[in-house]
């Protein structure tokens, strides 16, 4: 309750100083708040962005593990059509297996 209470005293004391500025230094403050805003859109942009990369290349590692424990026992062409990989890069992973 306390640091509910420091916090509305906090913003309290923020409002207080806003209103009570003059021109130059409201600007100020609303340029610091701008520059805030700015960079928490840009720091979550970013840790969406990294997240759904990281997404993509779990996928990427599980379909190619699926398709090393495959080989051999599945034709190239059932593999390539189960896992969306081209027969090339099927190719591939047969010679990095063996």
């Amino acid at each position: 309750m306390l640091a509910k209470d420091n916090k509305d005293i906090e913003k309290a004391v923020e409002k207080l100083k806003y209103v009570s500025a003059d021109d130059v230094e409201r600007f100020r403050i609303d340029q610091i708040e701008k520059a805030r805003m700015d960079y928490d859109a840009r720091m979550k942009m970013n840790y969406d962005q990294g997240r759904e990369e990281g997404r993509e290349e779990g996928k990427e590692e599980a379909v190619t593990e699926m398709v090393l424990k495959l080989i051999g026992r599945i034709d190239d062409d059932e593999l390539s059509k189960v896992s969306g990989l081209s027969l090339d890069e099927i190719r591939i992973l047969r010679n990095q297996k063996n």
